[in-house]
């Protein structure tokens, strides 16, 4: 089961870390509830793509030759997308995959419940009337329309008990289809901790 109450602190005290929270942009609410849309919509992509949804790659820079590390040059004997960090050098590249999209939008919410203080309401039930999404992509349908429903604006007292089931509905998704949301967000929020100061100069 996800530990809700240190990823809220752990999500947002490394976005803090990396300089996020400082700019107009940075606390424009509109623009972290269309960030958190575009985490369900790269959701779908993946799994478009054909990609089976319980699968975690790794995304590695080009290097000079396909199969040595972009940092250290040091040759990987082992298949690239398959390899979480360099044995030689400890760089790790960027996991990606529909559970890893997931893992993204829940690492977006609790990023913004711990600026906001929603809290985490352990009791909260699944959405959409206890019925589980039965696909990727209806899932992704009901996640972008219960995301749409934030937009009623940061300091709404139920802000946390929605947040708090998109996490549930997730939660209970991958269960029902055996994906590792727990291992996702490990890993994603492990990188997260090794990126650049506001990733390389996004805006928000």
């Amino acid at each position: 089961m996800i530990d809700v109450s240190v990823m809220i602190h752990d999500a947002h005290a490394n976005s803090v870390a990396h300089g996020f929270w400082t700019t107009p942009e940075d606390l424009d609410f509109d623009v972290h509830v269309a960030l958190v849309h575009s985490e369900v919509s790269e959701a779908l992509q993946e799994w478009r793509d054909g990609h089976p949804l319980g699968e975690i790659r790794y995304a590695w820079p080009l290097s000079r030759f396909y199969s040595v590390c972009c940092k250290c040059d040091v040759e990987i004997m082992e298949p690239m997308e398959a390899v979480s960090v360099c044995p030689h050098c400890g760089y790790r590249p960027k996991p990606v995959g529909f559970v890893i999209e997931l893992a993204d939008v829940l690492i977006r919410l609790t990023n913004m419940a711990g600026h906001y203080g929603w809290p985490w309401v352990p009791s909260a039930g699944v959405p959409c009337q206890g019925k589980m999404p039965k696909s990727a992509a209806e899932l992704v349908n009901i996640l972008h329309d219960i995301i749409g429903h934030f937009l009623i604006g940061a300091g709404d007292p139920h802000q946390g008990y929605r947040m708090s089931g998109v996490i549930r509905l997730v939660e209970s998704f991958c269960a029902a289809h055996s994906l590792p949301i727990e291992q996702a967000i490990k890993e994603k929020m492990v990188y997260n901790a090794t990126r650049p100061v506001r990733h390389g100069g996004k805006l928000a």
